[in-house]
């Protein structure tokens, strides 16, 4: 039931943010804004960005893109992983998830949060997923990226594979559906790789007429200690929504009055 290459988490070297995909150009500043429609849920839609290769998934089941690879199952109705360096819009659909927070340093995560959540879906036989997901406390509009606090979450594969509630350290809920601007990247795991492309995903998101942020950014971790540092596959995500449009006020309507004669 449980994918044992996973085991060795504390392998994970999630501090080790050595990475092989160049960081995306800034998005060109928009001489007017648009307005985005967002994707529906299990879809994406492409925003720029140089790609190292076209995604696609092999008679195995396993995710490709150049040398990036992902053969652990994505949850049920999951949009295809971005590739490395491309920028895109996606839509995620309500996942069930096994989530563990803390406030040490975020890189030392795999120590403290990942065997918690290990135990926990081994206690409920439930096989393991990719990817791991952790969301930052971070202040991206401050001059300083300083970490706040982490969240690290297992993904169940469907919601009906256990309840939600509190199990230990461990709390399950349901993550509701989000629309993202994210950025794939190809290097090792760590928060160094979100410092690194949250102001790029920002630019994207300022040429958005009708969005605006919607909370806190976050990565996708795709591959476990078996795939080589420099080969692991992820994203960066920052989450959006977009913006009621102002109501229109009705014109007030004006009577010229008829001067009276004397």
């Amino acid at each position: 039931m449980y994918s044992l290459v996973w085991i060795p988490a504390l392998l994970f070297s999630w501090g080790v943010a050595t990475d092989g995909t160049e960081i995306t150009k800034p998005a060109p500043k928009a001489t007017a804004q648009i307005q985005t429609e967002f994707p529906s849920v299990g879809e994406c839609l492409a925003l720029g960005g140089t790609p190292i290769g076209e995604v696609f998934r092999d008679e195995n089941g396993t995710w490709r893109c150049d040398s990036a690879r992902i053969d652990t199952p994505l949850p049920s109705g999951y949009p295809t992983p971005t590739a490395p360096g491309a920028v895109e819009l996606k839509t995620y659909p309500v996942v069930r998830r096994a989530k563990v927070e803390g406030k040490i340093a975020p890189d030392l995560a795999s120590n403290f949060g990942f065997w918690k959540l290990f135990n926990h879906i081994k206690s409920r036989e439930i096989a393991m997923t990719s990817p791991v997901e952790m969301e930052y406390n971070i202040d991206i509009g401050a001059p300083s990226s300083r970490v706040a606090g982490w969240a690290m979450s297992f993904l169940y594969r469907t919601p009906d594979l256990g309840p939600t509630g509190i199990s230990g350290a461990v709390v399950v809920e349901d993550e509701q559906r989000v629309t993202v601007i994210s950025i794939g990247f190809q290097g090792g795991y760590g928060v160094k790789q979100v410092t690194e492309r949250v102001g790029l995903l920002k630019q994207h998101l300022e040429n958005m007429a009708n969005c605006e942020l919607a909370g806190k950014p976050r990565a996708l971790f795709y591959n476990g200690p078996e795939v080589r540092s420099a080969k692991r596959w992820g994203e960066v995500q920052i989450p959006i929504r977009k913006i009621a449009p102002p109501e229109k006020t009705a014109p007030t309507d004006t009577v010229e009055k008829t001067p009276t004669s004397k």
